[in-house]
C-alpha cells in the first residue's frame, strides 16, 4: 500500500493542500456499551481498542496550534471512555465548543 502522499502524487494531486480546516473528525475508539449490526467499525463492548493517551494529547496540541473551531469526537460509545472524555472535556473549558454528537 502506497503512503497517502505518495498516492496523491502518483494521482496528480502533489501540490494538495487545504485552505482552512473547519472540523477535525476523530475517532477515539471501538469499544462501545452496544454491539449495533449495522455498526461499519464493528464497535462493541469486547473491542479493546481506544486511542491512547500520547495521541490525545497530540490531537490537542494539533487543535490548539492551528486553531480548528470544531472538533467532532466519534467511534465508540463514550460511557466506555471516561478517562478519554474527561481528557476532551478538560480541553472544552480551555478552547470553547467541541462537538461530541450523543456525549452524556
Amino acid at each position: 500500500m502506497l503512503p497517502f502522499a505518495r498516492q496523491l502524487e502518483h494521482l496528480g494531486y502533489a501540490d494538495l493542500n487545504a485552505e482552512h480546516l473547519n472540523t477535525l473528525q476523530v475517532n477515539l475508539g471501538w469499544r462501545c456499551n452496544q454491539a449495533c449490526k449495522h455498526c461499519h467499525l464493528m464497535a462493541g463492548p469486547q473491542r479493546p481498542e481506544q486511542m491512547p493517551r500520547q495521541t490525545i494529547d497530540a490531537v490537542i496540541r494539533a487543535v490548539e496550534r492551528w486553531t480548528i473551531p470544531c472538533v467532532d469526537l466519534t467511534g465508540g460509545g463514550r460511557r466506555n471512555s471516561i478517562p478519554i472524555t474527561n481528557t476532551w472535556w478538560s480541553a472544552w473549558i480551555h478552547w470553547g465548543p467541541i462537538s461530541s454528537p450523543g456525549a452524556t
